[in-house]
């Protein structure tokens, strides 16, 4: 998630994994289902081609719904990296203080020499997309909706939160 001071939130609600195209298919479609995003975001290229025609089948299947937009994989993985870096050095990412929070930041520090980059591909994805996301408008009547459980969520995540300097 991301505030209103352009601060980004790993939820603690996460999933990470290495498997099968089919598991992390269900799996985004689960995640689509519980935490209601506006957009799933995926990398585009090869990964796109081969999997987008059963993930879009998978959702319609599960009715599981959300805008999906594919990001053009550009360069190399540390330039793609820049804008999450960037966005770190600045103080403005939060980690959950638990577990995940630790995982995530061993693969951060450690990268790109490290054995895994799963969570920094995925946050390098998220610092493009913010990135290059238009920004919000409101309308000048601010109607108060009803909280969802992303809203929970982004709540529990930013109460949680421990900020790391990279």
């Amino acid at each position: 998630g991301v505030d209103a001071n352009d601060d980004i939130y790993v939820a603690v609600d996460y999933w990470t994994g290495q498997t099968s195209a089919d598991k992390w298919i269900d799996e985004i479609c689960h995640q689509i289902l519980r935490n209601k995003p506006m957009a799933f975001f995926g990398e585009g290229g090869p990964i796109r081609r081969s999997r987008e025609p059963f993930l879009l089948k998978r959702m319609r299947e599960r009715k599981s719904f959300c805008r999906v937009d594919w990001i053009p994989s550009i360069a190399d993985k540390t330039s793609r990296a820049r804008a999450f870096q960037a966005r770190a050095s600045m103080g403005k990412v939060k980690l959950p203080n638990n577990e995940w929070g630790y995982n995530i930041l061993s693969q951060l520090l450690s990268f790109p020499a490290g054995l895994h980059d799963d969570d920094v591909d995925m946050l390098s994805l998220m610092g493009r997309v913010i990135d290059e996301a238009h920004p919000a408008t409101t309308t000048t009547k601010v109607i108060q909706q009803p909280k969802d459980r992303y809203d929970r969520l982004f709540e529990q995540a930013q109460n949680e939160a421990q900020t790391w300097r990279m």
